[in-house]
């Protein structure tokens, strides 16, 4: 037992501890290790994954291998990191926004200091997500480096769980001591048939585990695999979905597939296929899930702005304008309430304030788009809660209330947000005027060809009044919409093989607020 010898050192340790090694036994005594049966969690973990790696290699790609340019590989890492850490936490049911999870990556968390950054617990989980993807990027670079992968997965994943939680320790929610180790209770998962093993299991199901990723040749194999079962075993109380997803990130690059971010909207069918895996034995559709996700970033998209023209939609309230990708146009556009709160739009010319802003607003763009977070017909929508707080161009006029849309802390929460998501989500999914203005090839459409979604709200309340008829508006794409060139793939067929089911509708996120963080502390996602 030397690895849990060496675990609870460290945690003893991180807990601030001074741990000193004596042996109570004479010198030149020598001790055979008394032989154990082999635990049934054992066997069962090993013909679960002996007769599932087939269906995986059978559905994915075959790997790129390590990736030549290894700067790049991390600069991506490091670019999704907020797309990353937004839909993670959203998928368990935290209350954040992108612009949160940038203040708390730039050093912007002080729960010293800040009463609410001390009992916030969406702040509180947005930080521990922040210092845990550190830790699981430093694991990367080792990776795509040539170290084994799942030697490295088995030494550092207690470090990345107690990296998820030391927050709440220093806020004195919880003890030091319970980061230590695998629980020691059982979990049942609200909503599911499932029942995860007994918590004695785990000691035995988790070194069999890890020897299994450390066997396995195939990447693809470890990631998909590794996910599951993960997640089946369920080793900690908390934060097990975050971990899951951690793993398999790190098991992808170990083949050369890029960082793969699973979304909130996403969230339905995510937790069926997993069920599927858990309760019927079957990880086709698990296995099929990730393929999608995986394949957006091996078909390597890149967005570019080639054609400066925009139009301001007043129904909308929204700036349109397109990028293009390779020979394929896709629409985007920004919202009115985003110009007003990140570059001081309010009372001004919302196309003067666009074009003095057009750089870092395609950049946000792009960066959405390159992490596959595209609405369900393939374009692109900026809201504020998208954004960091931006800095203002120089031929910008100067704010009405100073950089008021962060200032004044987590607007993302449901209260503040409920406010305004049901009068927005009408002007969104009934809006009519003049769409965005194309470029100068593009044709007139004989019928509109597929509306813009509303993209991600972050809060449950908001979004579940809005949630059954915006999912009708998706789906019949009512409303007018911003027309695209005549070369242009149609929005409603972009991007089918990945979109398909994904809404991030009120639905699927009204079921992952307020009741579900309660859920989910014994629950299969966290």
């Amino acid at each position: 037992r030397g690895e849990l010898a060496d675990e609870i050192l460290r945690a003893m340790k991180g807990a601030g501890y001074d741990v000193r090694e004596s042996s109570p036994f004479e010198a030149g005594q020598i001790f055979h290790k008394p032989s154990r049966p082999t635990a049934p969690i054992v066997g069962r973990i090993e013909m679960l994954w002996e007769s599932m790696r087939g269906k995986v290699l059978a559905t994915f790609p075959k790997a790129p291998g390590l990736p030549t340019d290894k700067e790049a590989y991390l600069r991506f890492v490091d670019e999704i990191y907020r797309t990353d850490a937004y839909h993670s936490l959203s998928i368990e049911g935290y209350s954040v926004t992108p612009a949160l999870v940038e203040k708390v990556r730039q050093g912007g968390w002080d729960p010293e200091h800040d009463a609410r950054d001390r009992r916030n617990r969406d702040a509180l989980a947005a930080r521990g997500y922040w210092q845990a993807f550190q830790r699981v990027k430093t694991e990367v670079e080792k990776v795509i480096a040539g170290e084994n992968p799942s030697a490295l997965a088995r030494a550092a994943h207690n470090d990345w769980y107690r990296e998820l939680f030391q927050p709440c320790v220093t806020a004195g929610l919880m003890e030091p001591g319970s980061l230590a180790g695998y629980r020691n209770i059982p979990v049942y998962l609200r909503g599911s048939r499932y029942v995860p093993p007994r918590w004695e299991a785990v000691r035995d199901a988790m070194p069999a585990f890890f020897d299994l990723l450390e066997k396995e040749p195939e990447p693809a194999v470890r990631a998909v695999l590794g996910h599951w079962l993960f997640g089946y075993v369920h080793p900690y109380p908390d934060g097990n979905g975050r971990m899951a997803r951690f793993l398999m990130n790190v098991m992808l690059a170990s083949g050369g597939y890029p960082w793969t971010v699973i979304r909130i909207r996403d969230r339905k069918s995510y937790l069926s296929a997993l069920d599927r895996a858990s309760i019927e034995m079957d990880i086709h559709p698990f296995a099929t899930f990730i393929v999608r996700r995986v394949q957006w970033r091996l078909e390597r998209h890149d967005l570019k702005f080639p054609a400066p023209k925009e139009s301001f939609d007043f129904g909308r309230d929204m700036v349109f304008f397109y990028g293009r990708d390779g020979e394929t146009w896709v629409r985007c556009a920004i919202s009115g309430e985003a110009l007003d709160d990140h570059f001081h739009g309010d009372g001004k010319d919302k196309l003067k304030v666009f074009r003095a802003n057009r750089q870092p607003i395609e950049q946000e763009v792009r960066r959405k788009y390159l992490a596959g977070d595209t609405e369900l017909d393939g374009s692109i929508l900026i809201q504020s809660d998208d954004l960091p707080d931006a800095e203002q161009s120089e031929d910008a006029s100067p704010p009405t209330e100073q950089d008021r849309g962060i200032a004044e802390g987590i607007r993302g929460s449901a209260e503040d947000r409920s406010r305004a998501g049901a009068e927005e989500s009408r002007d969104l999914s009934t809006g009519r005027g003049n769409d965005a203005e194309q470029p100068e090839d593009a044709s007139q459409p004989a019928e509109p060809d597929g509306r813009i979604a509303e993209g991600i709200r972050g809060s449950a309340e908001d979004r579940s009044r809005a949630g059954a008829e915006e999912s009708r508006d998706l789906s019949t794409e009512r409303g007018d919409d911003a027309r695209q060139p005549e070369d242009a793939s149609p929005p409603t067929e972009q991007d089918r093989g990945i979109a398909e089911g994904i809404r991030g509708s009120a639905e699927d996120r009204s079921r992952a607020g307020a009741e579900e963080s309660r859920d989910l502390s014994t629950g299969r996602g966290n």
